[in-house]
């Protein structure tokens, strides 16, 4: 179960593509993971794991597609061209299923995109009509070619009552595969997920279309509440998010000045309810200690090394009233991330069973921290610990403590490009063979929209969104924690000039009427007053 993506994938109907094209090479295919060249469906911001085998209608069937979740109306591009060979709802009533477009391939394969757009913008009407599901021009016979824009994502069908998503579909006759050859399996159908990953990591995906967003159908715009939560420095910021609780049992004290150990802890704070604090190396600053007071903790977690957080920095929390305190620390951050895995894991009421994998550094320092930090709202939302790792191999201390831990779902944060196939199917095989997703987009921006859409499906975004810088990560130390808190999802936005963000953007606008307020984390320095007020005009409803 994908539970931190969509709170329930489950189709009742999978329709059939129709009559299979004729092969275009000979040959039987006995694999149905066998990676063929296509290019990825959907444009902008997705999260997609491999369900392929999912059990559907309570056992009688099995998922043999890829779902492909996006925000509703992100751009459907065909995979592979060829010719529109079945296309529903046009001069007929919309099927069980939904809108569907079938594609028959110049490869002799079908390609199936399910469960299009039937809503107006804005809503869950019902009632866009096929207008709304498919590209302008998309009808049975027409010609299409690879990466064309064919359709818009949706929930059409027997899929209202889940997250908006492609169901992506492959159909090759040649595919003679017996562990499918018995029902509730159907032969001759691939799974996507392998072509799907392999497309990512050539970076054969398409763009995604400038600007975005619901049409507000001529109403007149309310104002969103945009408030904004900053101090003089990042201790002072993290300390104004800690300020919105009234108390606190626990704190989570970390290091100021590096970004590892406050997103590595966020889902440890998450389970705890804990603010998280920064100190210095020197201790722990007097209003930091009157804050601790004023929550009334009596635990804290101190996440860093000696030579990072000092002796020093118990004492004071031990004069500012503390208990307990329990200090967590490794020599580098991928030992540091499982052993703040194996603290979550110590939990009684804790049942381990996905985790989030992210960049832990880059030869670019601006890259190392970015998925980690859109990641920590969720993470701390789920409680699913972030593991972090090197974009091109595995640190031995996750692929140990994976394997300890044995996860059922590894969700890669991040494109191809940040960490390989290659490590993503390693850390999926360490967790004794893993459910494996991704949450990615071309931009770091991107990405965190695909985090976004994750966490509300999740269960996040109950009216409100949390927005951080895009271009450092001090004033956004705290912020995952303080946003699951309120259960607002966190997004990352160009804070000099928003323009530099359009998939954030697009999704701001997009979230007309379901997210009334978004709190601006940092102050003007790092999101000017102008993208402030920006933001508030995109959530304008």
């Amino acid at each position: 179960m994908r539970r931190h993506l969509a709170a329930a994938l489950v189709v009742a109907l999978t329709p059939a593509l129709g009559g299979i094209a004729t092969p275009a090479a000979a040959g039987t295919v006995t694999d149905y993971d066998t990676v063929i060249d296509i290019t990825f469906p959907v444009s902008g911001p997705v999260s997609y794991a491999d369900d392929y085998g999912a059990d559907r209608g309570t056992g009688s069937r099995r998922h043999q597609a890829t779902d492909v979740e996006a925000a509703k109306h992100q751009h459907v591009h065909a995979a592979a061209a060829g010719e529109v060979c079945r296309i529903t709802g046009i001069d007929e009533p919309m099927p069980a299923w939904g809108y569907q477009i079938v594609v028959c391939g110049d490869d002799g394969r079908e390609y199936g995109y399910v469960h299009l757009n039937n809503d107006t913008p804005g809503t869950d009407d019902g009632l866009g009509g096929p207008e709304r599901a498919y590209a302008p021009g998309i009808e049975r016979d027409v010609r299409v070619e690879r990466g064309q824009w064919i359709g818009y994502v949706g929930d059409s069908g027997n899929a209202e009552s889940t997250a908006p998503h492609l169901h992506f579909q492959i159909l090759d006759e040649d595919l003679v595969d017996p562990r499918i050859a018995e029902p509730p399996w159907v032969q001759g159908r691939l799974n996507p997920f392998p072509s799907l990953e392999a497309a990512v990591a050539r970076g054969d995906v398409p763009d995604a279309p400038g600007g975005g967003g619901s049409e507000d159908g001529g109403r007149e715009p309310v104002a969103a509440e945009l408030r904004r939560v900053a101090g003089r420095d990042r201790i002072e910021t993290a300390l104004a998010l800690s300020a919105q609780r009234s108390a606190a049992r626990t704190v989570v004290v970390v290091p100021q000045g590096s970004h590892a150990e406050a997103l590595i802890a966020a889902p440890l704070a998450g389970l705890v309810g804990a603010p998280v604090l920064l100190a210095a190396d020197t201790g722990l600053a007097p209003q930091i200690a009157a804050e601790v007071r004023r929550l009334g903790a009596r635990n804290a977690y101190v996440v860093g090394r000696l030579d990072q957080l000092p002796a020093t920095v118990e004492d004071d929390l031990a004069a500012a009233g503390v208990q307990a305190v329990a200090r967590i620390a490794a020599p580098d951050p991928y030992a540091l991330s499982a052993a703040v895995l194996r603290e979550i894991a110590s939990y009684p009421d804790v049942e381990l069973d996905h985790v989030l994998l992210a960049l832990g550094e880059s030869e670019v320092d601006t890259r190392a921290w970015p998925d980690a930090l859109a990641a920590s709202a969720l993470a701390a939302h789920t409680r699913a610990p972030i593991l972090l790792t090197r974009g091109g191999d595995l640190p031995a201390p996750v692929a140990a403590v994976l394997t300890e831990a044995l996860p059922t779902e590894v969700t890669v944060v991040g494109g191809a490009g940040a960490i390989a196939v290659a490590v993503a199917d390693a850390a999926a095989a360490a967790a004794g063979g893993a459910a494996l997703g991704r949450l990615a987009g071309p931009t770091r921006y991107d990405t965190s929209v695909a985090v976004a859409e994750a966490g509300i499906a999740a269960g996040l975004g109950d009216g409100g969104v949390f927005v951080a810088t895009g271009w450092n990560y001090p004033d956004a130390l705290a912020a995952g924690p303080a946003a699951a808190l309120q259960r607002s999802p966190l997004v990352l936005v160009d804070g000099l000039e928003l323009t530099g963000s359009p998939a954030t953007t697009g999704w701001l606008a997009a979230q007309r009427g379901r997210l009334s307020s978004a709190t601006v984390v940092g102050g003007a320095g790092v999101v000017t007053e102008q993208t402030a007020t920006g933001i508030e005009a995109l959530l304008a409803r």
